[in-house]
């Protein structure tokens, strides 16, 4: 008997530790996500009208915006990270969804005694660059290389256009990274030559030995790299050159000022330099801004704390957009990581294990939204309100409503927007994403979530309201 009821007692202790189990799983399934609210304003709210029309499509190519991503070596010594380290990175950029990446390198690191042809492509800062290319292409991101510095030879040399062009040779054919599309041939070249005619030399001598590794249809030679927009710049886009040499113009830009952004100078200041390049080189080659950033309040050792703060990643975004108004093909901010340089730019410190900072979710947007491809649009700009739209082609051209909207208001108050799309485009929803201050502290799994749907109107329009000092990002 007593056998019997101990018997009981463990059949009824086992299945109450399985109920136990159960609702433990059960408790534990993901919960489906709510619907999103339909958004509305209050009756009778004023609206301010935004027309995009196919008059509005500018004609240029779209590469998008991307990122400087260099290996961390506090610009002494590469900095060996841990596997769980380099997860971390990856994980980031997956969401940052860059298009394209500018990672530069030293001749140092693969031809230390400066002798062409005696080439150590294993050395310690080599091993540290190729997790960034594999990256790179095994997501098929687009890469620009180039090199610090010209190394133990004068810059117009032989000797070092050789070597670049050994090492483009190793990377592309033998190695495979054929997403390295493009190469400048020397970081900043107003602050280390002479002149510009040095430059034309050195950029010469390098598409030269481009080509004679068989690599004209596969590496493209931009520049000039300059540090800052100068006259450089309309010189590298003189016929001679545009038909020689570059496939792509490209240099630094940094606003250092505080309001040039906010007051929607960029636009004004960018776009006769872009005309200039399109009446001396009617080719339409890319236009890219290969360092971009907002340098107001940098520090004496060139740290931006900045970074750190909500209002950088309105500015940087703002800037892009008038960058893409005024028809610059992309750009790529500075930087990912201020482990790369020590220098505090970053959207995070890896070595100091430190979240995200708040432009690594505005600037994510405007990568994810807006990507390689792209016709992009120039709608009129309401008042301190700057507008930047891109329509997707479908898949084989079968669906053409894919559009994103980016919206970036200025204004010390909240702006209600009416939007209007090409009358053959009616997209009936469009989901609704937030960069403000409020929707920053509900980020999680490293995005901005949704916060609602706005649905077409009777009249066709789209109705969204963008918060002051703030970005909303529309999409299809």
């Amino acid at each position: 008997m007593k056998s019997l009821q101990a018997k009981i007692l463990l059949v009824c202790a086992v299945l109450f530790i399985l109920l136990l189990l159960l609702k433990a799983c059960i408790t534990q399934q993901p919960q489906a996500p709510e619907p999103l609210p339909t958004f509305t304003l209050p009756k009778g709210a004023t609206t301010i009208p935004v027309s995009i029309a196919e008059s509005d499509a500018i004609k240029r190519p779209w590469l998008g915006f991307g990122i400087e991503w260099d290996i961390e070596n506090n610009d002494k010594q590469p900095l060996p990270l841990t596997q769980k380290q380099w997860q971390t990175l990856f994980t980031r950029v997956d969401k940052l969804h860059p298009n394209w990446i500018r990672s530069m390198f030293d001749i140092k690191w693969f031809c230390p005694d400066g002798k062409v042809g005696e080439y150590n492509f294993d050395s310690s800062e080599m091993r540290a660059w190729y997790p960034i290319l594999d990256y790179a292409h095994s997501h098929h991101i687009t890469v620009v290389i180039g090199s610090w510095n010209h190394g133990p030879w004068a810059p117009g040399s032989s000797d070092y256009a050789e070597a670049l062009g050994d090492l483009a040779q190793y990377l592309i054919k033998e190695q495979g990274y054929d997403d390295i599309r493009y190469i400048n041939g020397l970081n900043e070249p107003d602050t280390k030559l002479s002149s510009f005619g040095d430059w034309e030399k050195l950029a010469q001598t390098i598409s030269t030995a481009l080509n004679q590794r068989g690599l004209y249809d596969k590496l493209t030679l931009i520049g000039p790299d300059t540090s800052q927009t100068n006259g450089w710049i309309t010189n590298s886009g003189l016929p001679w050159n545009a038909q020689t040499m570059l496939g792509a113009y490209e240099w630094h830009n940094y606003i250092n000022t505080c309001c040039e952004i906010r007051q929607g100078q960029v636009e004004q200041n960018f776009k006769p330099q872009i005309d200039r390049l399109i009446n001396v080189d009617p080719a339409n080659k890319p236009v890219l801004i290969g360092e971009m950033g907002w340098g107001y309040q940098k520090d004496a050792k060139d740290n931006q704390y900045q970074v750190q703060n909500y209002q950088y990643g309105v500015e940087i975004v703002d800037y892009a957009v008038q960058l893409a108004r005024a028809g610059v093909s992309g750009g790529s901010a500075w930087d990912l990581d201020d482990a790369m340089h020590n220098k505090v730019w970053g959207m995070w410190n890896i070595l100091k294990d430190s979240p995200p900072r708040p432009w690594f979710y505005s600037w994510s947007l405007l990568c994810k939204y807006f990507p390689s491809n792209a016709t992009i649009y120039r709608p009129t700009n309401p008042s301190n309100v700057r507008v930047l739209a891109a329509h997707l082609s479908g898949a084989n051209a079968q669906d053409n409503t894919h559009w994103s909207v980016l919206l970036v208001n200025r204004n010390d108050r909240a702006t209600n927007i009416a939007l209007s799309l090409p009358s053959k485009e009616q997209p009936t929803a469009f989901t609704m994403y937030t960069y403000s201050e409020k929707q920053l502290e509900a980020s999680r799994d490293l995005s901005l979530q949704p916060i609602a749907i706005t649905r077409q109107q009777k009249d066709h329009r789209l109705l969204t309201q963008v918060p002051a000092n703030s970005i909303v990002l529309l999409s299809s």
